[in-house]
């Protein structure tokens, strides 16, 4: 995520460093001994750590790539050209009437983002989505696995649930989410029922709503669908947000933990992969510290604050379980089943519900084998019992994580996860669904500006080669060059090729649907690095 947008925007300052740090060099006593948390007590394990032939593990500081920061400048100075849309009706031209004072921002974007406009994509192709909100909200359950999470089995069918009709309790992660988003400024309450079509996908069976302030939950017109849709989409965005920074403070502890841990043993190979992954890592954590979650209602922290989506600090400890779940995840079946979905994943798969991304994370759980068989046995098993080490020394978040093989499912996963969020955050510049931040005020407020340059912000900047399964690393000067050597390079270059003819084919499906203009941005997630300005990252550095 480009967060650092946003604090270039706000004045602020971000601690930058030297692209590698030596973690058997203890830091100088003029820099921090580690940074701000995101969640109270989660850390990297203290210096004194010992790993694997007494190497001390030391500070990792937050970088920046002078590409991306190239990326951020020019966003930066684009975003002051552009008329402030701070006190101009919300309600005016484009899909709903509402999104007139905001296609500046797509301009924007559309500048500034990496391959775009992309040549490949029909001039017709509608790089926000089309006007059927209704059929927007299907295709990311279909296809967003942060979207999909929210998914129940229903019936025959699917359900998401905003609120329990009778005023029962919370049944799942997601409900209990959205039980914390108490900032509802006239916002209705949906919920959804969907029947599965004869040949796999969802349809809207029934709306259920309660408007904002009523306690009468009625059936939907179908005429209004678009409208309310817009409403979930929007709970369904702050839902997502609050997951994405989640898997940041993940990835923060997990990339971490493998430099470290492959530089003790003395595998270069492996610890070259290793760098590659943890690069840009860092500075993304500070940033979801500084801009996403507080534990301070005051203020515009997207995800706790009260000039946010509309969430508040108590959805922090249900985030908190959140990662204690991921870490006790030995595979990626087990993450899906206890740390994901609440829809079991043959119920999905039968469905055709998250079909690609399905794809993907079983290609992740081969190249883990296959990686892990690359390796030294002996040397493999110093560096898996210095993981162990390191994940279940820090601090509060006390993981079980012992594996190269599960590592690299977690990360594959995640990775694959994280891709999702250049499609979902589209809809945060769309006005019919902003909007929902404070339906109460006619006009476009300064925290709605707020979070359009955040999540505008989001979507800037990309490393072509740091997909996930990659097998190259970029250079400031020239072609990109092989990761590492040997048979682990073997590895990589073996399943770049693997996950690249799969999205090859796909895009090629998805360009045949009728319906590709208006919602293809959603499935373009899973095409080649580039298409439709999209990467599946390997990490979350964007």
């Amino acid at each position: 995520m480009k967060l650092l947008v946003a604090l270039a925007l706000r004045g602020a300052t971000a601690l930058v460093a030297p692209r590698r740090s030596c973690p058997n060099v203890a830091p100088s006593a003029a820099l921090p001994t580690r940074v701000p948390e995101v969640f109270e007590g989660v850390h990297l394990p203290d210096r004194g750590l010992l790993l694997g032939r007494g190497t001390l593990l030391g500070t990792v500081l937050p970088t920046i790539v002078p590409g991306i920061a190239k990326d951020i400048v020019s966003f930066v100075l684009d975003s002051g050209k552009i008329a402030e849309m701070v006190g101009n009706p919300k309600l005016g031209a484009g899909p709903l009437g509402y999104d007139e004072n905001i296609q500046e921002w797509w301009k924007i974007w559309k500048s500034d983002a990496t391959d775009m406009p992309d040549p490949d994509l029909p001039e017709s192709f509608k790089v926000f989505g089309g006007e059927n909100f209704a059929a927007q909200l299907v295709t990311y359950l279909e296809s967003n696995p942060f979207y999909a999470a929210a998914l129940t089995v229903s019936g025959d069918g699917f359900e998401v649930k905003t609120f329990d009709e009778a005023g029962g309790e919370p049944t799942n992660h997601f409900m209990k989410v959205m039980a914390e988003m108490n900032d509802s400024r006239g916002r209705p309450d949906v919920n959804v029922k969907f029947s599965v079509k004869p040949g796999g996908g969802l349809e809207i069976e029934s709306m259920r709503v309660r408007e904002d302030g009523s306690a009468d939950v009625v059936t939907a017109d179908p005429k209004d669908w678009d409208h309310y849709a817009t409403a979930l989409i929007y709970e369904l965005l702050y839902f997502s947000s609050a997951e994405h920074a989640t898997i940041h403070v993940l990835h923060y502890l997990l990339t971490n933990a493998l430099r470290a841990c492959t530089h003790s043993w003395r595998v270069p190979e492996l610890n070259a992969w290793a760098d590659e992954y943890v690069e840009e890592i860092p500075i993304k954590y500070v940033e979801v510290g500084a801009l996403l979650i507080s534990e301070k209602v005051e203020g515009t922290a997207a995800i706790t604050g009260e000039g946010g989506l509309g969430g508040s600090p108590d959805v922090i400890p249900l985030l908190e379980d959140r990662l204690a779940a991921w870490g006790q995840s030995a595979t990626a079946d087990e993450f899906l089943e206890k740390g994901w979905l609440s829809a079991p994943r043959a119920a999905l798969e039968k469905a055709g519900v998250l079909t690609e991304f399905f794809k993907h994370v079983d290609l992740g759980v081969e190249f883990s084998k296959a990686v892990s068989a690359a390796e030294d046995p002996e040397k493999l098993a110093g560096v898996e019992s210095d993981l162990g080490k390191f994940c279940g020394n820090c601090g509060k978040w006390k993981s079980s994580l012992s594996s190269l093989e599960t590592w690299i499912q977690l990360m594959v996963t995640t990775g694959v996860i994280h891709g999702g969020t250049l499609s979902y955050t589209r809809c945060s510049v769309r006005g019919a669904i902003l909007r929902w931040r404070n339906s109460e005020s006619a006009e476009w407020e300064d925290d709605d500006r707020s979070l359009v340059q955040t999540f505008i912000g989001t979507m800037v900047g990309m490393q072509g080669e740091k997909h996930v399964m990659g097998s190259q690393k970029g250079r400031l000067v020239g072609k990109n060059k092989p990761i590492t050597k040997g048979p682990l390079q073997d590895v990589f270059d073996e399943y770049n090729t693997k996950q690249l003819e799969m999205k090859e084919a796909y895009y090629k499906k998805i360009k045949a649907r009728e319906d590709f203009d208006d919602v293809g941005f959603i499935l373009t997630d899973y095409c080649p690095t580039g298409t439709d300005g999209k990467q599946l990252t390997m990490a979350t550095y964007i």
